[in-house]
């Protein structure tokens, strides 16, 4: 009876073992991406960072936007920019984009640049440059400006 015992909770626990590694290793990435999203929230906040982004979301608007309407100067593209960056809805967006990041990061991915993807201002940007009556703005191609977290070769 031990021996019969014995073999089926030698058995159970092979089993249950594979199981056990998949949840803590789910459990150690929910958790890890948890932290990094909470160490980086507050940088949404920073100048800095709000004028790097909106530095490299304006630049990725300019030039097509004056090959569209040359009448149109850079500053109003950037004042557009700067309002979706210092803006209520930029947090969730800086927090949505650091996710992506993350589960990129974690993911190991083969090949290519991580990018911080900042695709949503430039949406939020056009959307304002339309709406203060620029006809070009809806015209404008579909972008994906960024930032980059870390290159191939690292």
């Amino acid at each position: 009876m031990r021996r019969t015992i014995s073999a089926v909770l030698v058995v159970l626990g092979c089993v249950c073992a594979p199981l056990a590694l998949v949840g803590f290793w789910m459990a150690d990435r929910a958790i890890g991406i948890g932290r990094y999203v909470e160490t980086v929230d507050p940088l949404a906040e920073n100048s800095t960072i709000q004028d790097d982004v909106a530095d490299r979301v304006t630049a990725a608007i300019a030039e097509p936007m004056r090959e569209l309407d040359t009448s149109v100067p850079d500053h109003t593209a950037r004042m557009a920019v700067d309002k979706v960056v210092t803006g209520d809805r930029f947090p969730e967006i800086w927090r949505r984009a650091n996710q992506v990041a993350h589960r990129r990061m974690s993911g190991r991915p083969q090949g290519g640049n991580l990018v911080l993807d900042l695709t949503p201002v430039y949406e939020l940007a056009k959307g304002e440059l339309e709406h203060e009556g620029l006809p070009a703005a809806a015209r404008l191609p579909a972008l994906h400006p960024g930032i980059e977290l870390l290159s191939a070769s690292d």
